[in-house]
């Protein structure tokens, strides 16, 4: 209830505390009507399926938070589908950092950066999509125009893909403005 009314509160950070799914309910419960809040840690909460749903549920509608880390809360491509199917309607959201999540599909990535109009920076390293994600990824890239930042740290099966980051390469190299990286043995390399 504190966060719903709280209009000062621009930063919440509940990083590692556990919160579970019933945790992630309470907080988005408050994100659909809290109009203060910018940026949101929500990483490694065991939310699960069932917290991400809520989670998705209160992007829909809020229109204040910029930000959002829900990384290593084991989500797979089920618990992560809504939360960037929820994209689709935010029109403020600016930062997904959605890392070690177990995402193996990057059809419904991609398709978030096909349709979402502000999202700037989206993190998704150290997942395990398979070898055509390059492809679709850089599908999905060519159309964004918004999104300047993408990182795909530790993405091996994606990284490992010879001709779908040649296309990638390609796209990128068509639309400037966006970087797409990835740490290699402790440094940042560009595509």
């Amino acid at each position: 209830r504190a966060l719903q009314d709280n209009k000062s509160l621009v930063h919440l950070s509940m990083c590692s505390n556990d919160i579970g799914p019933d945790g992630a309910f309470s907080i988005a419960t408050a994100l659909k009507t809290n109009k203060g809040l910018k940026e949101l840690n929500l990483k490694d909460n065991q939310i699960g399926v069932k917290g991400s749903i809520s989670i998705s549920e209160a992007l829909k509608t809020n229109k204040s938070l910029l930000s959002i880390n829900i990384s290593e809360n084991r989500l797979g491509d089920e618990g992560s589908m809504p939360v960037v199917d929820a994209l689709r309607n935010n029109l403020t959201l600016e930062r997904l950092e959605i890392t070690s999540n177990g995402i193996g599909d990057a059809t419904f990535l991609a398709k978030a950066l096909d349709v979402t109009s502000s999202l700037k920076h989206l993190n998704v390293g150290y997942n395990v999509f398979n070898s055509s994600g390059a492809f679709v990824i850089a599908d999905a890239l060519r159309n964004n125009i918004k999104l300047s930042c993408l990182d795909i740290t530790r993405c091996e099966n994606l990284l490992n893909c010879k001709e779908g980051i040649v296309k990638l390469q390609n796209i990128v190299q068509g639309n400037k403005k966006v970087k797409v990286f990835f740490e290699d043995l402790g440094r940042v390399q560009f595509i």
